[in-house]
């Protein structure tokens, strides 16, 4: 009895030792092929931001009025800065213009007769507010020249250090200020060089948000694009088919290949966050319950799936990507109930040897830390459809459109062509629509 009791007292015990052994030297999970291949394609340089004139020191000191041969020296010396200081004092860092510039602000007290994307849509709110918009544009004509500016540029790449407070600048004014300007021309009788500047706007915003490495500015420029393509939209549908197009029309709204390949480089930044953000605290419960290799691992494919269509590495991050509408919140517990997301992303020796990293990767979900911005992606890829079809039509002079693409529809009654809205944040309404070309001329 007493060597039962020995047997029955001593097989946990024993399994505990060997489980705390194991955990503690991180012997289990081991490192994949699939996850060496996602880190090595994460290492990499980017893939989409680069190219030959980088808007970054012109979108972090758009708001100052700083001579052009200065501005790249000014954010050197801001980078510079800002990675030299500790973590607490990266919080409201400010370039080293203020003070030295003039800083170009709007006057709020003429925001609404410009184009913010906020109410009434552009040509009809300048339309509307025409000498207000007028008197803006001349009061902020600097701030409207650095806004253009921007269409010289092919990416965006950024270079302060990542951190969870790097320093983003306050540039959607921007954006507002050029739609204006294209749109009171338009009003103001020159319809061909408002109709070019418009498309000139959005074939920047594509580009820009298409070849771009930070999320949040690329959400911006993805934004504007909505607005400046629903501009051009507006401007068509009240001029006569055999006015013509300007070429930049078409580079602006060319149908766009998977949008999903432009969070490559974005991702590439956030694995690297996330991973500096892994760090044990050294004590041994931390150890036994976190391993920070396996947590990196986890995490790799998932975030290199956006980079690759290596088909190791896609069937490795497929068994932790959610089903299409899956919503995944913290705690893992899926919406319809059915288990949790965590087993689905370690697996079940992952879950046993390092449930705390397992908890973390589960958390830094890279579909659902990019659902926003992949949805923003997507909204401009359906507006790039809607004004292929209506450029289309406006070429055949038909009134029916030939053929749609898939998602696009056409209300012949109203004339108005539509495809469902991804990004819902303050929308009103569920669709993304343009109306026909011609389709208002009185």
């Amino acid at each position: 009895m007493r060597r039962l009791a020995l047997i029955v007292l001593g097989l946990p015990a024993a399994a505990f030792v060997l489980w705390a052994a194991l955990a503690a030297t991180h012997w289990f999970a081991r490192t994949t092929e699939a996850q060496r291949k996602a880190q090595a394609i994460l290492a990499a340089p980017p893939a989409d931001a680069s190219g030959r004139h980088d808007a970054f020191a012109a979108v972090w000191l758009a708001r100052y009025d700083i001579p052009d041969a200065e501005r790249e020296a000014i954010a050197r010396d801001d980078v510079a800065r800002f990675a030299a200081l500790p973590l607490e004092r990266h919080v409201d860092f400010e370039s080293a213009a203020a003070g030295r510039y003039h800083r170009l602000e709007a006057d709020p007290e003429t925001h609404y007769a410009l184009c913010t994307g906020k109410g009434e849509a552009c040509l009809a709110n300048t339309r509307r507010f025409a000498d207000v918009a007028r008197k803006a544009l001349d009061r902020d004509a600097a701030l409207l020249a650095n806004a253009i500016a921007l269409q010289g540029y092919d990416h965006y790449r950024e270079r302060f250090p990542t951190t969870l407070v790097s320093p983003t600048a306050p540039v959607a004014i921007l954006g507002a200020l050029a739609s204006t300007d294209a749109a009171l021309r338009f009003v103001d009788g020159d319809t061909a060089e408002g109709l070019r500047r418009a498309c000139a706007a959005a074939a920047s915003d594509r580009r820009l948000a298409l070849h771009d490495d930070n999320r949040v500015v690329q959400a911006w420029f993805a934004t504007r694009y909505l607005a400046d393509g629903r501009l051009a939209a507006d401007m068509l549908a009240e001029m006569p088919r055999e006015a013509p197009l300007p070429p930049v029309c078409g580079e602006a709204f060319a149908p766009m290949p998977d949008v999903e390949r432009a969070s490559c480089d974005a991702m590439k930044i956030r694995f690297g966050e996330t991973k500096s953000l892994l760090r044990p605290s050294g004590g041994i419960g931390d150890r036994l319950l976190f391993n920070e290799r396996a947590t990196v691992d986890a995490l790799a494919p998932g975030f290199a799936s956006f980079c690759t269509g290596d088909a190791d590495v896609q069937r490795e991050a497929e068994r932790a990507r959610p089903e299409p509408g899956e919503r995944v919140p913290s705690g893992g517990r899926r919406r319809d109930g059915e288990g949790h997301f965590i087993w689905r992303i370690c697996g079940v020796a992952g879950i046993a040897f390092n449930n705390s990293g397992c908890t973390l990767a589960e958390l830094a979900n890279p579909w659902a830390m990019n659902a926003p911005f992949a949805e923003r992606l997507r909204d401009m890829q359906g507006v790039a459809a809607l004004l292929a079809v209506a450029i289309a039509m406006r070429a055949s002079a038909a009134d029916q459109p030939a053929s749609l693409p898939a998602g696009v529809s056409f209300d012949a009654a109203a004339r108005m062509l539509r495809t469902p809205r991804r990004f819902h944040a303050g929308a009103e309404s569920a669709d993304l629509v343009v109306p026909a070309p011609a389709s208002r001329l009185r």
